[in-house]
């Protein structure tokens, strides 16, 4: 997942470089910010737009993995020249999860501090702010008629050392206007700073600084993001002031002796900054931006705007461009020959299962469920037929099957289940289909997986037959019936009437 997310982040970084040179050299030639201004906006919009299409145009990794012992376990070979490759490989393993998160951290800390400074200035404007005088009222209506709004924003007038601004967070449009101007400035003066308020409105450019928020807060480490944002400010101040002088009637000297005034007001709190979601009138904050600005009022430029098929071709190309935002490059995907479709399930079955916990059919059944899920992936990522994933998911039930009824009843100790479960994998590992032909043809291919099976029940029944005859049966005598025995006295010298001539005896 987080080389997916290094991938998407790179592309939309290569991206943006080329769309803001674009910008940049277009801005240079034509030199309007109505042309330039759309070209801004694009490379912010891009980097926001979803990449959801895959180009492979990035190099295949290389294959590090040769082979495998054949006794099934899971040791790995590496050519020659390719440790640089595994090194290489296990640094970004490393690493790429490390520059993900530190990406997911800056994003939500850089988006967090924003929304707080925003609360703070609303609050602020909250308990500092009413309704402006009905005069400005009326002032403001007559100019949004003439740019030609729907609706009229509110109006307000504020005691906070703020320059005049734009203010949207949701529901009416708000024009800040502060004080301290209202008694500075002449009248035909706040007309024209209150014409280039409204025309920030005409073109909702309070819409795009949210848009620019997010762009520059989720590309905080793209340089690329702040400067296309400076520079769509710049393009959007002088597209401003072209309506203020066309809406308000104001003169250029007069509407730039205002501008001189609140820059003027405004550098006497270095400490206030905007929030990012405010459209101020001040304009981004460089002498020589605000002396091209001025420049650009007091010459004819200002009042002549660009051809409107220029302008036209611009949105034309924009619209044409920003489907290039939904691609993000990604290596391919390399064709899998019937060799390295074998080799590839013989290195996923090799993952061996850690817990010898439980008797053997639990052993079993955690080691099959491992391999049934290894060959469901290889299944869904095209690595494995679908229907050759089924056979061999079906053979390594039947090979289970056969071990359990194999060792039933029998008393194994730890190292013994383990042997036996590691029979499990390496009897799926053994199904190695020959290249060519068997992997080509699923009919060889599942009489290849029957005859292993049977070949290994065969193998079993053998065995059972064997032990079965090495069994030494306990043969325990017959307890044995008394035996009488009559035996002979001697005859003595002088024998007497009562005596016998022998003895019967128990003998046993």
């Amino acid at each position: 997942m987080s080389g997916l997310v290094l991938q998407i982040g790179a592309t939309k970084l290569v991206v943006s470089v080329v769309l803001a040179g674009a910008a940049w050299i277009v801005h240079r030639r034509v030199g309007s910010p109505a042309v330039s201004h759309p070209l801004w906006l694009l490379v912010l919009v891009t980097l926001l737009v979803p990449a959801v299409v895959s180009l492979p145009v990035l190099p295949a990794e290389p294959d590090v993995v040769i082979g495998t012992p054949a006794t099934g376990s899971a040791e790995v070979a590496l050519a020659e020249g390719d440790f640089d490759s595994a090194r290489g490989a296990r640094f970004s393993t490393i690493a790429g999860p490390g520059v993900a998160i530190a990406w997911l951290l800056g994003t939500m800390g850089l988006l967090t501090w924003s929304l707080l400074q925003t609360v703070r200035f609303q609050r602020r404007l909250t308990s500092a702010s009413w309704p402006a005088s009905g005069h400005l009222q009326r002032e403001a209506a007559a100019i949004g008629h003439d740019l030609g709004l729907a609706r009229i924003p509110e109006v307000l007038t504020t005691g906070a050392h703020v320059t005049p601004m734009v203010w949207w967070i949701g529901g009416r449009v708000r024009v800040l206007v502060p004080t301290f101007l209202l008694t500075e400035l002449s009248r035909d003066e706040l007309h024209a700073i209150l014409a280039h308020e409204l025309a920030h409105v005409r073109r909702r450019d309070h819409l795009v600084r949210w848009l620019e928020w997010l762009a520059c807060a989720v590309f905080w480490w793209n340089p690329v993001a702040w400067w296309a944002r400076r520079q769509l400010r710049i393009a959007e101040e002088s597209c401003c002031d072209r309506l203020a002088l066309d809406a308000g009637r104001s003169s250029p000297g007069i509407y730039a002796n205002g501008l001189l005034k609140v820059v003027a007001n405004a550098s006497q709190s270095p400490g206030f900054r905007p929030p990012l979601p405010a459209s101020a009138a001040g304009g981004v904050g460089r002498s020589q931006v605000l002396e091209r600005r001025l420049r650009m009022i007091i010459s004819t430029d200002t009042r002549s705007p660009a051809p409107r098929r220029l302008r036209a071709f611009t949105w034309g190309a924009v619209l044409c461009v920003l489907p290039f935002g939904l691609v993000y490059c990604d290596r391919p995907t390399p064709e899998m020959t019937g060799e390295d479709e074998a080799a590839t399930v013989e290195a996923t079955l090799e993952d061996p299962v850690e817990t010898l916990a439980g008797d053997l059919a639990d052993i079993l059944t955690r080691h099959e469920e491992d391999i049934h899920r290894s060959i469901q992936a290889k299944v869904e990522s095209g690595a494995l037929d679908e229907y050759r994933g089924g056979l061999l998911s079906a053979y390594v039930s039947g090979a289970k099957a056969g071990l359990l009824i194999h060792y039933e009843g029998r008393d194994l100790s730890d190292e013994e289940k383990q042997a036996v479960a590691d029979r499990l994998t390496a009897s799926a590992e053994r199904v190695n289909p020959a290249p060519g032909a068997a992997m080509e043809d699923a009919t060889v291919f599942r009489e290849l997986l029957m005859d292993q099976l049977a070949t290994e029940l065969l193998a079993m029944e053998a065995e059972l037959i064997r032990n079965f005859h090495k069994v030494q049966l306990l043969r325990v005598p017959h307890p044995l019936l008394p035996v009488l025995k009559f035996h002979e006295k001697p005859p003595s010298s002088n024998p007497g009437p009562q005596e016998t001539a022998g003895t019967l005896m128990l003998e046993l």
